[in-house]
């Protein structure tokens, strides 16, 4: 039995029709860039986290750099990140002119609240909790702290479409958040495009005006508009996030009823008053190399996220951070795999991942 990590044509497949007119819609409007079809989603997606303001830009990573930017961080600042996340977390603090420091992260693959305070300098502006896997950070730990050293909260949510910290939605706990519709999320686009969600009406429209070079030229600003075709399709998507949220919730307990107590295998641990969404289903392993073979031998796709924390990628060299500086983020990177998981896998896939797995002696 086959198995991939993810399958996107099993989720295409029913909205094939409705993707196709969603083109030609646009296609005879001829607005191509914002328009309408981009005010429609802002306003679905606003209404449904209940939030002020969505504003729609060209990808995850433009939407963690203009909520920066809009939230006045500037060169010489230093915004903190967890040592365990994508790169673009990082490279949209540096985008800035800022120096992204890094903490570590808990149990949960989170930013860790205690590792975020003795970060903290006299020129910490910033800090970028991201609700890594879809499981929502530690935010009131992490808002109490922030609050306490004036420190300006972005949410990275890209991961983390409709996930609740005690009942309230990720993206809307902080100043601004950052959405990414890459395709393989959890809502995704057929292409690159995200968002920017916040309750402060001068953050919403400095953002606005830094996604369309400036508002006019006003300001400098960039190119970073969301097209209408991406827009179009993601508003047809949307409409089904909820079911597939649920679906992937269905069985990431599967995988937790039929994994538990598996000796030398680790299964997500959950944060208590939250949901999570289950982008990924990251378990750690203590035999990482041998799972990887073994799950190859059974045609069962998997991911590892992220095989490199931050301070250890090469990029980042000049940061002049250690293996061992950020121990539990080191362990992720070196134990964390991401088994198959999307709203349309079947019980019986699940069932064979599970028993591949449960035949080996980690």
């Amino acid at each position: 039995m086959k198995v991939p990590q993810c399958d996107l044509p099993a989720q295409h497949a029913p909205l094939r029709e409705g993707i196709h007119a969603a083109v030609d819609r646009v296609l005879d409007s001829c607005a191509f860039n914002l328009g309408e079809e981009v005010l429609s989603f802002e306003k679905s997606f606003a209404a449904a986290l209940n939030v002020k303001h969505a504003i729609a830009v060209s990808n995850g990573s433009s939407a963690v750099h203009l909520a920066l930017l809009a939230s006045g961080i500037r060169p010489g600042d230093e915004v903190i990140v967890p040592a365990l996340t994508f790169t673009a977390t990082a490279a949209a603090v540096e985008w800035c002119g800022a120096s992204p420091i890094c903490a570590d992260i808990d149990d949960t693959g989170c930013l860790c609240p205690q590792a975020f305070e003795k970060a903290v300098t006299k020129k910490t502006r910033a800090v970028i909790p991201v609700h890594l896997y879809g499981q929502p950070a530690a935010m009131d730990e992490i808002t109490a702290i922030a609050n306490a050293h004036k420190i300006v909260v972005i949410e990275d949510t890209a991961q983390a479409h409709l996930a609740r910290y005690h009942g309230r939605f990720c993206g809307t706990l902080g100043t601004a958040a950052s959405f990414s519709f890459y395709p393989t999320k959890n809502l995704g686009a057929c292409g690159e495009s995200g968002a920017v969600t916040t309750n402060d009406d001068d953050i919403a429209q400095s953002v606005r005006e830094l996604r369309d070079w400036g508002a006019k030229h006003q300001r400098r600003g960039f190119n970073n508009r969301m097209h209408a075709l991406q827009a179009a399709i993601l508003s047809l998507k949307f409409k089904h996030l909820q079911q597939w949220t649920t679906l992937r919730q269905a069985a990431a307990a599967r995988y937790e009823k039929q994994l538990a107590g598996h000796d030398g295998l680790q299964i997500p641990k959950r944060r208590e008053e939250t949901e999570h969404v289950f982008h990924q289903f990251a378990v750690l392993v203590r035999q990482r190399e041998k799972t990887i073979q073994k799950l190859k031998e059974n045609n069962i796709g998997f991911g590892i996220h992220y095989p490199r924390p931050l301070h250890l990628q090469p990029c980042f060299a000049d940061w002049g951070c250690q293996r061992g500086d950020f121990p539990t983020a080191e362990k992720f990177a070196e134990q964390e795999i991401s088994l198959p998981i999307f709203a349309e896998i079947k019980a019986e896939q699940i069932a064979h991942v599970c028993s591949t797995l449960r035949a080996m002696r980690l």
